[in-house]
């Protein structure tokens, strides 16, 4: 883990080099503690995407489980449902 001050990234294009040159997240300190952290684009889609596939994992484990503990239904079951109360 490469780890910078917070007066470092003021040189721009130095900052940007070293960004490009890893793909690990910079940590920048301030005072010695985290501030924040830089990563270069790929690496920040690819953290977005693990995001977002751990949400969808998320989702479908609590709808097995709804399904399991017979919370929920498939859809045609549903929609055939719907229409005989509705008179649809």
């Amino acid at each position: 883990m490469t780890s910078i001050p917070v007066t470092e990234p003021k040189n721009t294009s130095a900052t940007l080099s070293l960004c490009q040159q890893t793909d690990d997240p910079i940590l920048v300190t301030k005072n010695g503690r985290p501030a924040l952290w830089l990563v270069n684009p790929e690496e920040m889609q690819r953290l977005q995407d693990s995001a977002r596939r751990e949400a969808l994992y998320q989702a479908v484990t609590h709808s097995e489980r709804q399904w399991h503990d017979g919370l929920a239904t498939d859809a045609a079951a549903g929609i055939a449902e719907v229409r005989k109360r509705y008179g649809l």
